[in-house]
């Protein structure tokens, strides 16, 4: 059982743990893939763990737990939920704790650790990350104060530098995949799942291949209906993706199953071409590619063909680092003053009864003892940003209050 009030709210038990692109090709990503009902589950396991300070981020390229406390515990969630031995997870696992847990979360929020850098999406994905845990009560105030600093440093990075310009969304990416097969041609293009990932899809077939002919199906036919009648697309039904794929040219699929969709034993090439498996866990068995010579890409192939923007982007680099690195030391000072409330707390309380036993002070209007008061705090607070709290006293307080007030207190004496 993991109960956060044993820790101290410090960087040393900061914790970052998962799988990702730099450690996991897209298979082993699978493995440890999350339903949005696991998703919940995971959450729901780590409240009942004790945790108070829990996220979990889900994405195509990273499966990650950031919290505070214990990774071991962390582990055993993750691996309970997706039914995976904790042997297999520990040889595909990355553990960073500490202040390099702290650093990879800004990372990882400003899309500076993403497969593709400076993809912005990642923001938005750990944001609902963050407002599922706020959900399940793994979100404490000072928690909340971090992943908001995050956040901040992401917008900032965006607004001030060009490391999130130029056109490296995979949606995009998959769509100019087409247009380098089948130029501007009619072709027949069935697309599977339509999500926001999805319906993005769509919208830039619609804008980049207008004489495209375009036939959506997604579980929720209802939904798939609606789309096409706002882009002028055809639909059929799921369940018939197997028996009519074949009738088209090309095939993307952005919704995700438990199963392969596309199998070598199921499949029929008929007038197939490319099929553009954009999930995790991957749809398109990998095998069909050879046995069909019918072109196959996962979503790690799309990853690639986006590096001229990469280059672009990597001279901005230096500078989002240092505006993160600047958020950081900002959370840091802030971070020193929340440890230590209970301390300035006890300094101002001091300063109040010095205030209280000197009649001079106690007739001087309040707004100016206020303004004295708060003088001598702020110092102290600067102290604690940039020293060890052991070395700031009650002495320390006494002695500003005098140095910052002292003519007023040579007048009190006389």
């Amino acid at each position: 059982m993991q109960n956060n009030k044993d820790f101290q709210l410090s960087l040393s038990q900061y914790f970052a743990i998962g799988v990702n692109f730099k450690n996991s090709d897209i298979s082993i990503r699978s493995d440890f893939s999350l339903s949005e009902e696991q998703q919940l589950q995971c959450l729901q396991m780590a409240t009942k763990a004790g945790f108070n300070d829990f996220i979990l981020l889900h994405t195509c390229n990273r499966t990650e737990m950031y919290g505070i406390g214990e990774p071991q515990i962390a582990k055993e969630i993750l691996c309970e939920t997706v039914n995976q031995p904790i042997d297999f997870f520990d040889e595909q696992q990355f553990v960073k704790t500490g202040q390099e847990a702290f650093e990879h979360i800004f990372s990882v929020a400003a899309g500076l650790d993403s497969q593709i850098l400076g993809d912005y999406e990642v923001l938005g994905q750990f944001k609902t990350a963050c407002k599922n845990s706020k959900k399940n009560n793994l979100m404490s105030p000072y928690f909340e104060r971090l992943t908001n600093t995050c956040v901040q440093s992401s917008k900032e990075i965006k607004t001030n530098t060009d490391l999130s310009k130029g056109t490296v969304s995979v949606s995009f990416a998959a769509v100019e995949e087409l247009m380098n097969k089948f130029g501007k041609n009619p072709v027949k293009v069935l697309l599977v799942g339509i999500g926001s990932f999805g319906q993005n899809v769509a919208k830039n077939i619609k804008t980049y291949l207008p004489n495209a002919v375009v036939t959506l199906t997604n579980r929720t036919i209802a939904k798939a209906e609606k789309l096409a009648l706002e882009l002028g697309y055809n639909t059929i039904a799921y369940n018939d993706i197997t028996s009519k794929a074949k009738e088209f040219e090309a095939i993307l699929v952005c919704a995700g199953a438990n199963n392969f969709l596309f199998t070598k034993e199921i499949f029929e090439k008929g007038n197939i071409e490319l099929l553009l498996d954009l999930t995790v866990p991957q749809s398109i068995e990998p095998l069909i590619a050879q046995a069909f010579e019918v072109e196959v890409m996962s979503l790690d192939d799309i990853s690639k063909l986006l590096d001229k923007t990469l280059e672009k982007r990597k001279f901005f680099l230096p500078l989002a680092k240092e505006i993160v690195s600047k958020n950081i030391a900002e959370f840091e000072e802030w971070l020193k003053v929340y440890l230590n409330r209970d301390k300035i707390l006890q300094l101002k309380n001091t300063l109040l009864s010095i205030m209280n036993q000197c009649p001079h002070l106690m007739e001087m209007d309040i707004a100016k003892r206020n303004k004295m008061m708060n003088v001598a705090i702020n110092q102290l607070v600067q102290d604690i940003k940039q020293k060890p709290a052991e070395e700031i006293s009650v002495e320390h307080a006494v002695q500003y209050f005098i140095q910052i007030n002292h003519s007023i207190l040579v007048d009190a004496k006389h």
